[in-house]
């Protein structure tokens, strides 16, 4: 299959698969393979403050761009959340809009690790890749607006489907720091 497909994504933005598709002209679209709850690993419970007992909702979706399947999205939401989640339709196109348009839970900051992987068996058959075809991997954890833990993402794209634009900007300038006791004469 070719995928001609392409998204552009601004590392520091805070915008979803679906509301960054729709504002560069593309159609997002998703399906739900599989959702599950089970107990929390040791890293959901410290990420999500969450009890020993603490069931963690997974939800497993593949995003499509104009009709091309393009990410495999992996997602575990805070037990706080999850009975909203579970509410919302798997053929809904952003979770984070909807959280946020009929809930009013927004997503307040997020820290992303971007690395490359290569398809295991599992991720090729459902992005309709060879095994073995390159993956960029965006992993995930942000919390609400009022701090509270949200989720954790594991987001694997193919390759040459969503290039990854990192903007950069020098830092304001700042006075520099008086000189005292330094012993040296400045005067020249």
């Amino acid at each position: 299959r070719v995928r001609t497909t392409t998204l552009g994504h601004d590392a520091g933005a805070l915008e979803s698969f679906g509301q960054l598709a729709r504002a560069r002209g593309h159609e997002p679209g998703g399906r739900v393979v599989a959702v599950e709850e089970r107990p929390a690993t040791v890293r959901e419970r410290r990420l999500f403050r969450a009890a020993h007992d603490e069931p963690v909702l997974h939800v497993v979706r593949v995003r499509s761009l104009d009709g091309v399947d393009v990410m495999l999205e992996r997602t575990a939401y805070a037990p706080w959340v999850a009975a909203v989640i579970r509410t919302i339709p798997g053929g809904q196109t952003s979770v984070s809009a909807t959280l946020q348009d009929r809930f009013g839970i927004r997503v307040g900051s997020a820290v992303t690790t971007v690395d490359a992987l290569l398809a295991d068996d599992a991720d090729a058959a459902l992005l309709g890749v060879r095994p073995g075809a390159a993956l960029l991997q965006v992993r995930r954890s942000s919390t609400a607006e009022d701090g509270r833990p949200l989720e954790a993402g594991d987001d694997r794209y193919v390759a040459g489907t969503v290039p990854l634009r990192i903007r950069t900007a020098s830092a304001p300038a700042t006075a520099p720091a008086p000189r005292t006791g330094t012993g040296h004469d400045d005067a020249g």
